[in-house]
């Protein structure tokens, strides 16, 4: 929108003027190790200008590219790879849910009196 802040007077190639509004360009790309979900590079590039309706740059505003290096990826590389890959709490989950499964439906049985069943008829 046109706004004091974000528009200015631009000079064309003719010599004469138009109106220049603040375009915004940004890019932001991550790389994750898909075992781990580590992050492990990350590049992002911002481009402000100001330009024409039609987005034709006329002056540069900011510009920006960056990302880790590559040092910096090999180690955050290496790094994911001495994370365990979760084997032994996945197997203490289920094995949980099993045992929590069985006292449930024990629980389930003595509310409703099945227990109580075998009592009485022993007496």
């Amino acid at each position: 929108f046109a706004d004091p802040s974000n528009t200015t007077t631009l000079t064309r190639e003719d010599g004469g003027t138009t109106t220049g509004y603040l375009y915004h360009d940004a890019t932001r790309d991550y790389w994750v190790d898909q075992r781990t979900g580590l992050v492990v590079d990350i590049e992002e590039q911002i481009d402000d200008f100001y330009g024409d309706r039609n987005a034709e740059k006329y002056e540069q505003v900011f510009s920006f590219h960056g990302s880790l290096s590559d040092d910096q990826v090999t180690d955050l590389v290496a790094q994911a790879g001495t994370i365990p890959n979760g084997d032994f709490s996945r197997t203490a989950n289920t094995i949980g849910i099993i045992v929590g499964v069985i006292l449930a439906l024990i629980g389930f049985a003595g509310s409703f009196g099945f227990f109580g069943l075998f009592s009485r008829k022993n007496t």
